[in-house]
């Protein structure tokens, strides 16, 4: 199979996206394509070079793809940042965190867990009504919950008001999902200051969205310090991206302990990247597992350049099938 043109044009594009864009990305792209071979052109991982991927697999599918002496990685990951802690993501859990002090709790729980949310609603108003900040934060998240927003913010913000955190932190979730940012800011840095980490998790996306990401990364690294997994993520990803791959491997792993597997892919690609394909392969079949659409597309590329033709074809439509574009 002659490569040549292939990578030809692959070396003029990159050598175009260089001139335009002088990131350390894009130079080590144009390194790697410099080599006239197959490896660097599987190797580069610019995502404005994605169409080589595609032309890769598509000759892994069609069997015309011949296998190098040397073995590149896998298609690197497309970076899943984890986001913002819901504001009802597990209502029977929030109300077992904080210690809901109300008499009727039990009988609540056991209502919304038996999916009797009216029933429950009028007991926790009972106890709202009476001054209990606890069952307000928990009855603005049933109200949420069926769509009343208007009653979620006004009682929400009668606890907030009273010293309530949870209720502060939820009143932020409400706020930056309705666009209201300069608000729910200033909330969350309220409470990143005073120790919060889920709070200062969420401050970190905030910032990162708006493109602060030194202000982002010292946030992340707090949050992942106080345990947050999803903060260890998400730091990942950004120093995976500034091609600091120990920490990030690191800190993927750290993630994935503490219950955040998005990085399992990601780690596939790291092992790939250093030439430890055996843990590139563990890796993505942890993913697979996982659930994560884009490791079936890893794992098929770097079993297609191992000659496993069989297993890696049945990988890539198992993609496609599965919604995956080639």
């Amino acid at each position: 199979m002659d490569l040549a043109p292939e990578i030809a044009e692959i070396r003029d594009l990159v050598e175009h996206v260089r001139n335009s864009n002088g990131s350390e990305t894009v130079e080590r792209a144009w390194r790697a394509a410099q080599r006239d071979s197959v490896v660097g052109v599987i190797w580069m991982e610019h995502r404005g070079l994605k169409d080589s991927w595609v032309r890769f697999a598509r000759s892994v599918l069609d069997g015309s793809y011949q296998v190098p002496h040397e073995v590149p990685v896998a298609a690197p990951a497309p970076q899943k940042v984890t986001p913002e802690k819901d504001l009802s993501e597990s209502f029977i859990a929030q109300m077992v965190e904080i210690g809901v002090d109300v008499e009727s709790f039990e009988r609540t729980r056991q209502l919304v867990e038996g999916g009797r949310l009216e029933e429950a609603e009028a007991l926790l108003g009972q106890a709202a009504e009476s001054g209990d900040l606890s069952a307000k934060t928990l009855l603005a998240g049933l109200c949420y919950d069926r769509g009343d927003l208007v009653d979620a913010e006004r009682w929400l913000r009668s606890a907030s008001g009273q010293g309530y955190d949870l209720a502060t932190f939820n009143l932020a979730t409400l706020l930056t999902e309705r666009g209201e940012t300069r608000e729910a800011q200033a909330l969350l840095e309220r409470l990143s200051a005073a120790g919060h980490p889920d709070a200062t998790y969420n401050l970190a996306n905030m910032l990162a969205r708006q493109g602060d990401s030194t202000g982002a990364e010292a946030l992340y690294r707090s949050a992942a310090e106080a345990g947050v997994g999803d903060a260890m993520h998400n730091l990942a990803l950004m120093l995976d991206d500034r091609g600091e791959a120990a920490e990030a491997e690191a800190l993927y792993k750290q993630a994935i302990a503490a219950g955040v597997t998005d990085g399992l892919c990601n780690l596939g690609v790291i092992s790939g990247k250093r030439g430890d394909h055996a843990s590139a392969e563990q890796w993505f079949r942890k993913a697979i597992d996982a659930g994560d659409l884009n490791a079936l597309f890893n794992l098929g590329v770097l079993l297609g350049t191992q000659g496993k033709q069989s297993e890696a074809e049945d990988l890539l439509r198992r993609y496609v099938a599965a919604g995956g574009e080639l």
